[in-house]
């Protein structure tokens, strides 16, 4: 036996869904910016960092030619059977 559902019941869930629908959307939206946003803001600190710290060190008359440290090559990275913490 089929149950027939009323136009009102069935406009009704219609509306929840597109409800939750648009809120997934905006919380979906939402998120992406506030991630670049924040990704830029640290991306500005860290800079501003760096050029205290590069100024300090002027200032502390070190030498010039300090060593920089540099991302690891592809051809440096540890082998396979080594953790990836080691």
């Amino acid at each position: 036996m089929k149950r027939a559902s009323s136009l009102t019941s069935r406009l009704t869930i219609t509306v929840v869904l597109l409800v939750a629908l648009v809120c997934v959307a905006i919380v979906s939206l939402t998120t992406v910016a506030m991630r670049n946003q924040l990704t830029e803001q640290l991306d500005q600190d860290v800079a501003a960092t760096l050029q205290r710290v590069e100024r300090a060190a002027g200032d502390q008359h070190f030498p010039a030619s300090l060593p920089r440290t540099t991302a690891p090559s592809a051809t440096s990275r540890a082998s396979p059977s080594t953790p990836s913490w080691w």
